[in-house]
């Protein structure tokens, strides 16, 4: 026997309500999951110098620096070396590297010191912790090299 079909109106009902909540919030996760990825694609296309060894790569967004209102986007490797930090800042800054990028990006270089990242650098408050960057005890010669941005959040809940 079928239902009436009154007994299925409110079920549609709540479920276009829920629809209508949701939505919009999957739509700006799924649009900003997307421009992650856009990110790290861009970021993947980076030549390194030689010499250099990938540690470990981090892609991230979030909350990542200073307070509300906004959503940041982060990728970034740390890297080993064995060269001078001058040839690595050198390699960086040439304008085919830079020219990987797309217009809105740009590349940033903090070399850490003694274990740590110097307080100075300006870089992401939350990605600042090298223990989550499975920095090898005893690593001396290792940088990080990443891109970030920052959007408006929209109804991403990653971003409030």
């Amino acid at each position: 026997m079928k239902a009436p079909l009154r007994d299925i109106h409110p079920a549609i009902f709540v479920c276009f309500l829920i629809a209508l909540a949701v939505g919009p919030c999957a739509f700006h996760v799924g649009s900003n999951s997307l421009r992650l990825r856009r990110m790290e694609g861009v970021f993947r296309a980076v030549p390194h110098p030689p010499g250099t060894e990938l540690i470990r790569l981090r892609s991230d967004i979030g909350i990542l620096h200073g307070n509300s209102n906004h959503c940041d986007f982060f990728v970034g490797e740390l890297r080993r070396y064995g060269g001078s930090e001058s040839a690595i800042r050198e390699h960086y800054s040439d304008p085919r590297v830079l020219a990987t990028l797309s217009k809105d990006l740009s590349l940033e270089l903090v070399f850490i010191q003694n274990g740590k990242i110097p307080d100075d650098e300006d870089m992401p408050d939350a990605l600042r912790n090298l223990s989550e960057w499975d920095l090898p005890p005893g690593e001396t010669r290792a940088y990080l090299v990443f891109v970030f941005d920052q959007h408006e959040p929209n109804l991403d809940p990653r971003c409030h």
